[in-house]
């Protein structure tokens, strides 16, 4: 689990087999359909970063509203608003394609200018095509089979971007739901959009968790900060590329290491 991967980076002796942690982020429910019963077939472990946004009521986060709306041709301009337009033109200006331009301007924006269009995407959407997160019983499935539970922060807010207050209470913001559904403490946290810095790592450690993962695509090494780990996040084509990049994080790694 990836709680204890940094403890195995340090176990590992030369020539040992390297440790490696596999992870889910966010509440899909093909996570507990599909990946669980392929992750028990191969007899493997995973850690499942979760938020919780639909243990009270059913939620949809932003983003898959978004490519519902995009994918039915139903995102305009208008819809977006003006302040996510105007961040998506600077985007664009820096060579970013038009939905990562976009993405990146939504997840930047104010929290009120984005619930904003989150409750219009809401409303040009049909009901039906909405898909919620994971519900209550999916996690426990996922506890049940001896999967792990961490902690993904219940608005999957970019954490840098909040005020102190806003940040101490997005570490504890729905975590007793997701403990009482685990447990046991969740005591790792995997940051949302895999954005940490030093200031967010401090609050996660006095929020008590031991250990945070990013995304930044490095392998670990045993003296690096238990609050600031990354991973590498697997590509949706082929295994033969997820060899390959796994294969130059480990190379990577030593190139740290001897620096």
């Amino acid at each position: 689990p990836a709680s204890a991967l940094h403890e195995a980076v340090h176990r590992r002796r030369r020539g040992g087999r390297f440790p490696l942690a596999v992870t889910f982020d966010d509440d899909l429910t093909s996570h507990a359909a599909e990946a669980l019963p392929i992750l028990r077939g191969a007899d493997t472990l995973a850690t499942f970063f979760v938020c919780g946004a639909s243990l009270q009521r059913p939620h949809v986060f932003w983003w898959e509203l978004l490519q519902d709306a995009i994918d039915r041709n139903l995102l305009s301009d208008g819809m977006l608003g003006e302040g996510i337009v105007r961040r998506k033109q600077d985007g664009e200006s820096a060579g970013l394609s038009n939905v990562a331009a976009l993405a990146a301007s939504i997840r930047e924006a104010p929290p009120a200018e984005r619930e904003a269009l989150t409750e219009r995407l809401r409303r040009v959407l049909p009901a039906q095509q909405r898909h919620p997160e994971m519900p209550a019983d999916d996690i426990r499935r996922i506890v049940v089979q001896g999967m792990e539970i961490g902690f993904h922060t219940r608005r999957h807010e970019v954490l840098p971007a909040l005020g102190d207050t806003e940040l101490e209470e997005a570490m504890i913001e729905g975590r007793a739901e997701l403990e009482a559904l685990a447990g046991a403490p969740l005591r790792t946290i995997a940051y949302p959009h895999g954005a940490v810095d030093a200031r967010v790592a401090r609050a996660a450690r006095a929020a008590g968790f031991a250990t945070g993962y990013s995304t930044e695509p490095h392998a670990i090494l045993a003296d690096d900060e238990p609050m600031t780990l990354g991973r590498i996040e697997a590509p949706h084509d082929s295994a033969a590329r997820l060899a390959f990049m796994l294969l130059r994080g480990l190379t990577r790694m030593w190139a740290r290491a001897s620096s």
